[in-house]
């Protein structure tokens, strides 16, 4: 039956390797494959010591289109004072020669916010920027990036080829910041058995997990009155 015999440990050019595959007819086919780091290589010498029948009738070469599109930006994130820029490439970033940190605008609730540094993660492709100062939660945010020139340069968001990313102009970043502040308390106001305190909050209010009417303590002249239920209005930020 078929069978495939491994020659590659006769070669000399390292990651080259060279597969005889023997078919039921009795015919031979073979494949060749090397990196990209014997591009250059003009000549290959094949020597098959354990078959001295075998010889070479074709060759035929099929070209690699070399790789010369930039890293494309995807998404970014920021939480606190954590910006992260994702792209999509085939090969890795270049983590070495990464833009300064004046290459990039952000903004947070419409005013500049001052980039402190740039870090480029080759095999995940983000670059993760510091902010001088945390974003606040429920702030919009944007990004936007300049690319040095309409060329390859040396320091830019790049893949590992050279291949600069294009500028970005300012996009909407998901902000991912926490609410770290309670709501606060603003007014109150009974209407005969209906007592409503107000409150101000970035968010709305928790409906769901509301207090237990005990948590409450109501005094009218002087004179505890029972609280019987208690409702939240998330939206109107009422209790």
């Amino acid at each position: 039956g078929p069978q495939s015999v491994d020659l590659s440990t006769s070669n000399t050019y390292g990651d080259i390797t060279y597969t005889m595959v023997h078919n039921d007819g009795g015919g031979r086919a073979g494949s060749l494959s090397f990196d990209s780091a014997y591009a250059d290589i003009d000549e290959i010498d094949f020597s098959f010591a354990s078959d001295a029948n075998l010889a070479i009738d074709d060759i035929v070469a099929t070209p690699v289109s070399a790789d010369t599109t930039g890293p494309v930006f995807s998404s970014a994130t920021v939480n606190g004072s954590t910006l992260v820029m994702t792209y999509t490439d085939a090969s890795a970033l270049d983590a070495t020669n990464v833009p300064g940190t004046g290459s990039f605008a952000v903004t947070a609730g419409g005013n500049a916010v001052t980039v402190d540094t740039a870090v480029v993660n080759a095999s995940a492709r983000t670059v993760t920027l510091t902010l001088h100062g945390p974003v606040a939660n429920n702030q919009a945010v944007t990004v936007a990036y300049t690319d040095p020139s309409a060329g390859n340069d040396a320091s830019a968001i790049q893949d590992a080829l050279g291949n600069d990313a294009a500028s970005l102009t300012a996009t909407t970043v998901t902000n991912l910041t926490p609410d770290t502040t309670p709501p606060v308390f603003a007014s109150a106001s009974v209407d005969g058995t209906t007592l409503v305190l107000s409150y101000t909050e970035a968010n709305t209010l928790d409906a769901a997990h509301g207090p237990l009417p005990g948590a409450y303590t109501v005094m009218a002249a002087g004179t505890p009155v029972p609280v019987s239920a208690v409702s939240v209005d998330a939206a109107g930020k009422t209790v």
